[in-house]
């Protein structure tokens, strides 16, 4: 049983709101950040010399298995470039807010450096965009060594 005094409980509201909101944003968890960039950085940075030098480091059996044979050596990649197409292109990342433009006035327009969590290009949320990208990462899978030299 808690009793409040009336004319103290506009400074008990305040008191208590200030402290949840402490509260939580010290306690909520954080969400991973959102990363906008260029499919091409993307793409070399994932799939270019990265990938192959993980594969040459890795002590496991399973990748020696991977590195002797050429056909689950094409395997292995093109599932990379499965993985990471649906990375990119899943459509629940694409629920983040706009950047709000009564904000704009606090960022520092003296800065030559792109601000990526101001400006995210519109065209990023739409199933154009999305079905380009499947379609230029298709283009990236390697042929089954099977039938590639026939």
């Amino acid at each position: 049983f808690f009793s409040v005094e009336l004319t103290n409980i506009a400074n008990s509201i305040n008191t208590c709101t200030k402290s949840a909101l402490k509260w939580l944003a010290k306690n909520s968890p954080k969400t991973p950040s959102l990363e906008i960039d260029h499919l091409k950085s993307i793409c070399q940075r994932y799939l270019g010399n990265e990938i192959w030098y993980k594969l040459k480091c890795e002590k496991d059996k399973r990748t020696e298995t991977v590195l002797k044979s050429l056909h689950k050596l094409v395997a292995c990649y093109n599932a990379a470039v499965d993985k990471l197409t649906q990375v990119i292109t899943d459509e629940d990342l694409f629920n983040y807010p706009s950047f709000p433009l009564e904000f704009d006035q606090y960022l520092d327009k003296m800065s030559p450096y792109p601000k990526p969590y101001e400006f995210i290009p519109s065209n990023v949320k739409q199933s154009d965009n999305t079905i380009a990208i499947i379609n230029i990462m298709q283009k990236l899978k390697l042929p089954d060594p099977n039938n590639a030299f026939l």
